[in-house]
């Protein structure tokens, strides 16, 4: 089996095995970019594993759209430490205009 394959089932498996910590997030982003290549963007950093939309998306205009995420991370040591840095991270994708947590589900 390939090396990069295991690693996606090992990671499916502990994240399935434990407890996820899920939140909704708003995202505003420019028309310019697709949703898809952002998605994937937040899929790839480390904790995160699931990051679908929420609803549609709804234009704002010719130049923004807005849609509703829901992610799902990895529970880590310290959740408000890694919170901000996640959404530090996620604020400097590329299109991406706003992005705010609404709320967190146990």
């Amino acid at each position: 089996m390939d090396h990069i394959v295991e690693k996606v089932l090992k990671r499916i498996t502990e994240a399935s095995e434990k407890d996820l910590i899920k939140f909704e997030a708003g995202l505003v982003f420019s028309s310019d970019y697709k949703i898809s290549d952002i998605l994937t963007t937040i899929r790839a950093f480390s904790g995160v594993v699931i990051v679908s939309p929420g609803g549609d998306i709804v234009k704002m205009g010719e130049l923004k759209e807005r849609s509703t995420l829901t992610v799902k991370l990895l529970p880590p040591q310290d959740l408000m430490e890694y919170l901000e840095v996640l959404i530090g991270k996620i604020k400097k994708i590329p299109g991406i205009l706003s992005f705010r947590m609404r709320r967190i589900q146990d």
